[in-house]
């Protein structure tokens, strides 16, 4: 898996690490939409251990070549995504891409209900939706509609991050509109311990070109964002482009 990819002082919504060590390092060229169907009730997905992973839906792409659109549309109700282990993380739907060129839309659409994404352990990290695209060309629009109702993401460890919606793009080319429609009602963001974060919705942009529109729509409603810990940190919303 693509574990710490990238990290942006300040915040970034998403690190790219979706990608399974199953899938190793081969590219592969797809000519036509790559789109993820994945509905979940009453489906929990959990794992006890250190360097461990859950993930629930959501569509990686590494190294390799997509000519079409690439849609994730994940939809979890009642099924919780949860790991304890150290070195750890937790997923549920949204889009990363890395390394690769995707001549088509980019979009995210996760929808959680009652499904929250926990981890407990130091140096991990949970998600739910989002898109991040690294060190890739994609000509398209990114497009991030992740919606939460009661689905709390939070990581109890240090040096560990939530994340929940939110578009994250670092040293990439894009030709087309970015877009951030993040909703949150009863599903707060939070992290208890030093040297960590959380996020709720937010663009973030890192030594990339974008040629279109950049937009955050993120509606917080009884979602807060926490963080307990020294040098920590919590973000909610807002555009960084640095």
């Amino acid at each position: 898996m693509l574990r710490n990819v990238y990290s942006i002082v300040l915040w970034l919504g998403l690190s790219v690490m979706m990608l399974s060590p199953a899938y190793g390092q081969s590219s592969s060229t797809v000519t036509g939409s790559v789109t993820d169907l994945t509905t979940a009730t009453a489906s929990p997905v959990s794992v006890v251990g250190n360097g461990s992973s859950a993930y629930l839906g959501g569509v990686a792409i590494q190294g390799s070549t997509v000519t079409g659109s690439v849609t994730d549309l994940t939809t979890a109700t009642a099924s919780p995504v949860s790991v304890v282990g150290n070195g750890s993380s937790a997923h549920l739907g949204g889009v990363a891409i890395q390394g690769s060129t995707v001549t088509g839309s980019v979009t995210d659409l996760t929808t959680a209900t009652a499904s929250p994404v926990s981890v407990v352990g130091n140096g991990s990290s949970a998600y739910l939706g989002g898109v991040a695209i690294q060190g890739s060309t994609v000509t398209g629009s990114v497009t991030d509609l992740t919606t939460a109702t009661a689905s709390p993401v939070s990581v109890v460890g240090n040096g560990s991050s939530a994340y929940l919606g939110g578009v994250a793009i670092q040293g990439s080319t894009v030709t087309g509109s970015v877009t951030d429609l993040t909703t949150a009602t009863a599903s707060p963001v939070s992290v208890v311990g030093n040297g960590s974060s959380a996020y709720l919705g937010g663009v973030a942009i890192q030594g990339s070109t974008v040629t279109g529109s950049v937009t955050n729509l993120t509606t917080a409603t009884a979602s807060p964002v926490t963080v307990i810990g020294n040098g920590s940190s919590a973000h909610l919303g807002g555009v960084v482009i640095r």
